[in-house]
């Protein structure tokens, strides 16, 4: 078994008005990815090899503003970048085989990695699903109240990791986490395996078929939180919204 570390920077969908370069949602792809760190870690979980590539977007070619001033990622800086089917064979040369484990920050990651592999119909069986949460082992190191969730630059203070280096980089949080998953290393690990959710399918009101999708609904919670959920949290969340569809909690007009 191998331990690959890894981090994912994302576009998303963002209203500029009339704008060709910048089309709506799109549900089946609501998270591109455009940047991908990686770390390799030697049996004594040192760093072994590093992977950092920007992934020049196809459907959301203008830059969120958020994204843009949360990761420095400019425009500009995709020229002469390839797309990502046309990096997906480097990945697959870097951490390919369904015997490594992904170890990322949350495991949504893992998800939405596998979501864009499936949007470009490419395949996802070269690529593990199989991944450990370190933000989870963290949390329970430092003994946090339940349902509280520690960031990846404070777990890094806390633990007295050296930093320099800016963070929401993917490569550079990719060896935080590497850092983080080191320290912790006598601890037991739990080994997940993700599911990629499809978007929900419902009718509007006119009977036109409507998409919901789940990991937009997640990451806008996480926005107005500032912070990434718990997994009670996302499970308490699609509850409510599963009960919602089912009009849970509709009452007649008086």
């Amino acid at each position: 078994m191998k331990y690959i570390v890894m981090d994912l920077e994302f576009n998303q969908h963002f209203n500029f008005g009339d704008s060709a370069d910048q089309p709506g949602i799109n549900p089946s792809l609501p998270f591109e990815v455009i940047q991908t760190g990686m770390v390799e870690l030697d049996e004594n979980f040192n760093v072994s090899s590093t992977l950092s590539i920007l992934i020049k977007p196809q459907i959301y070619k203008r830059m969120h503003p958020f994204v843009e001033k949360l990761t420095g990622i400019t425009k500009d800086m995709f020229d002469g970048e390839k797309s990502f089917p046309e990096t997906y064979g480097t990945l697959i040369d870097f951490a390919g085989g369904n015997d490594n484990v992904f170890c990322v920050w949350g495991g949504t990651d893992v998800k939405l990695l596998h979501r864009n592999i499936a949007y470009y119909k490419l395949d996802g069986s070269k690529l593990t699903k199989r991944y450990i949460d370190v933000q989870h082992m963290a949390t329970k190191r430092m003994k946090l109240p339940a349902g509280a969730c520690v960031g990846l630059e404070n777990a890094v203070k806390s633990l007295d990791i050296p930093t320099g280096a800016a963070f929401h980089n993917a490569l550079n949080d990719a060896l935080y986490t590497a850092a983080i998953f080191k320290a912790l290393k006598n601890e037991e690990p739990t080994i997940e395996t993700c599911c990629v959710e499809q978007p929900a399918k419902g009718k509007t009101r006119r009977g036109a078929a409507r998409l919901f999708d789940v990991d937009k609904m997640l990451a806008e919670a996480e926005k107005m939180y500032g912070r990434e959920l718990t997994k009670k949290e996302k499970s308490v969340l699609k509850r409510i919204y599963a009960m919602g569809r089912r009009n849970k909690f509709g009452y007649n007009k008086k």
